[in-house]
């Protein structure tokens, strides 16, 4: 590398400052589109075409004919900005579409989610960060395993990193057709294609160097974009724009006093009211903690976070690094309650007590056409309402009916936007919230899908096949496999639709099952014999898929049968969540773990008596 040249990752501080002035400059665009009174997909068009040109922007500027750049980029990352692109990489579909539906559903037992994923990113921060950014290895795999394991071993790793990366990648491409269908109004198919296409160029040209770049300049849209319609809403109400401090007098406050309403009118029940201040009622105390702690640990050990530390130089700056995306994550993530308080607020100021025939009236935007349907994202009882007759038929046939709290529903994954559709926010605050929901997705799906196709081509193909291969032939197959999982991750999402919180389930359990373990060893610097480790993850990602599917979809392999395994463990709990089983795996694998490293310890003991 000659003296004069410039690694792309020392600039990133300055594109993301001319990316966001950009950024601005659309915005501004659009609403001058709006203004002129321009059809509203052309607003959205221009938005969604810079966020793509941001990806393909990213990858041609950092592209790259060396592999060791295409691994592990120049290692020429600053602190902040790596912060950002883990923060960027961990707001996935879960905190930016499922975690306000959570808080909307469940009340404080999203909370599990929520204390899940910031401890996460602490472990993130305090075990794999500086562990990965030592080790200098191109997989999460290479660094897992020793020169000395066995095949199996080596085999066993791979398949995790394969598995929890396509898994999480396939989940995130659902969620992009969902978007584009209820909010863009483009058919699913084409939104999946297009964003796999973007994606695809991005790594393909820049590799590791490219995801670090658009990942640091796009968290600031996803930040922005998840915030405003909160701000806005949180300052309209108590004239208080931060909504992390104002949502409980601007939103659970009210709605507690229409519950108490309604309850003492008997209009509703105890169990029908919305409550985010009393326990939930699904979740008993050790499905809390276990749901905490495999989330936390998944999240430690996701190859598709682990691998931006690759970028630093040293440990020190990798904990840096890890503290800047703890509090870049922390800034959204805490909306997310504040997010469904609205959303209920909402719901029953615009809905609540209406009768049938009042709807056209008083809810004429349950009707409208347009790219944000609000027909879509909520439903009266229990049909998505496309015309006065159909709701009316839904609820029993009378236009006198007065819509009840049991009456009113809304799309859980989609809860932010029927928040910025129900809360009359302007339309280009609702394709802002678009935008970024697409960034927060395809900014997790590239990395997902790099670390996969890395993992592949590093230790599939060059380690244990071909171990002479040149660095032109591997860069080679490296590009070949990021091509091939692109295609097919995108064929299966568009085939698989419906599945996303099983395939995030899985995801996450075999994640904390089999490779935070060996992470967490590696951390510590434990010894543990190699049979033991092997013995580790094999237990562990056994138990956990077994009891994955027994508990999700029972013997007959379908879901909603009635054949699903209830796992009750006594005196703990009467029925185990199925992402918890990736807990108990990993009791398992800490258990096989345990008794290698005393076995160690105790070998060592007797040849040094002797």
């Amino acid at each position: 590398m000659s003296a004069e040249y410039n690694p792309p990752l020392k600039t990133v501080g300055n594109l993301a400052v001319m990316y966001i002035a950009s950024f601005a400059l659309v915005v501004f665009f659009a609403i001058t589109l709006q203004q002129i009174g321009a059809p509203v997909h052309y607003g959205a068009t221009l938005m969604v075409s810079f966020l793509a040109t941001t990806w393909l922007f990213a990858g041609f500027f950092a592209g790259t004919m060396r592999l060791s750049v295409f691994h592990r980029a120049h290692e020429a990352g600053a602190a902040p900005q790596v912060g950002q692109a883990v923060a960027a990489g961990l707001i996935s579909s879960m905190v930016y579409l499922l975690l306000p539906g959570e808080f909307y559903q469940s009340g404080l037992d999203a909370l599990a989610i929520y204390f899940g994923w910031m401890l996460g990113a602490v472990f993130l921060a305090i075990l794999a960060a500086p562990t990965y950014a030592s080790a200098r290895t191109v997989t999460l795999t290479e660094l897992l395993v020793n020169r000395d394991s066995s095949m199996a071993m080596r085999i066993m790793c791979l398949l995790a990193v394969v598995i929890c990366s396509l898994l999480l990648a396939l989940v995130q491409f659902q969620a992009i057709g969902r978007v584009g269908e209820l909010l863009l109004g483009i058919p699913g198919p084409i939104v999946v294609s297009v964003s796999a296409a973007v994606i695809c160029i991005c790594i393909l040209f820049g590799g590791l160097q490219s995801l670090s770049i658009t990942r640091a300049m796009i968290y600031p849209v996803i930040a922005i974009a998840f915030l405003t319609p909160l701000v806005w809403l949180s300052a309209k109400l108590v004239g208080f724009p931060i909504p992390q401090f104002s949502f409980g007098a601007a939103a659970l406050q009210p709605v507690s006093e229409i519950d108490a309403e309604l309850l003492k009118a008997g209009f509703a029940t105890a169990e029908e009211m919305f409550s985010m201040t009393s326990k939930g009622q699904q979740l008993d105390s050790f499905n809390f903690v276990a749901l905490i702690l495999c989330i936390a640990a998944a999240i430690a050990a996701m190859p598709h976070l682990v691998q931006h530390f690759g970028v630093l130089g040293g440990r020190a700056k990798a904990r840096r690094s890890g503290v800047f995306a703890v509090l870049f994550l922390f800034i959204v993530i805490s909306a997310a309650p504040a997010a469904a308080a609205f959303t209920k607020l909402e719901l029953y100021s615009s809905l609540l007590g209406l009768q049938l025939f009042d709807l056209p009236i008083n809810a004429e935007w349950l009707f409208e056409a347009g790219n944000i349907s609000a027909a879509s994202l909520v439903s009266l009882c229990g049909e998505h309402p496309r015309s006065l007759e159909q709701v009316i038929s839904a609820c029993g046939g009378s236009e006198e009916h007065i819509l009840s709290v049991q009456d009113i529903g809304v799309e859980l994954d989609m809860a932010m936007f029927a928040m910025a559709t129900l809360g009359d926010l302007p339309m280009i605050v609702k394709m802002l919230l678009a935008t970024g929901a697409l960034a927060a997705l395809w900014s997790t799906a590239d990395g997902a899908l790099f670390a996969a196709a890395n993992t592949l081509s590093e230790d599939g193909y060059f380690k244990n096949f071909q171990t002479k291969s040149p660095l032109g032939i591997r860069l080679f197959i490296a590009r070949i496999t990021i091509l091939t999982l692109t295609v097919l991750v995108a064929a299966g999402a568009v085939w698989m639709n419906g599945y996303g919180r099983f395939l995030f389930d899985c995801a996450f359990a075999i994640g904390a099952s089999v490779l935070f373990p060996l992470l967490l060893m590696k951390s510590l610097k434990l010894p543990v014999t190699p049979t033991c480790q092997l013995a580790a993850m094999t237990g562990g990602m056994i138990v956990t898929i077994v009891l994955l599917l027994l508990t999700s979809v029972g013997m007959d392999m379908q879901f909603g049968t009635g054949d699903e395994f209830v796992a009750s463990i006594p005196f703990l709990t009467d029925s185990l969540l199925p992402i918890n089983s990736g807990f108990l795996g990993m009791m398992v694998a800490f258990t096989f773990l345990g008794a290698g490293s005393r076995r160690m310890k105790t070998k060592n003991y007797s040849t040094v008596s002797d």
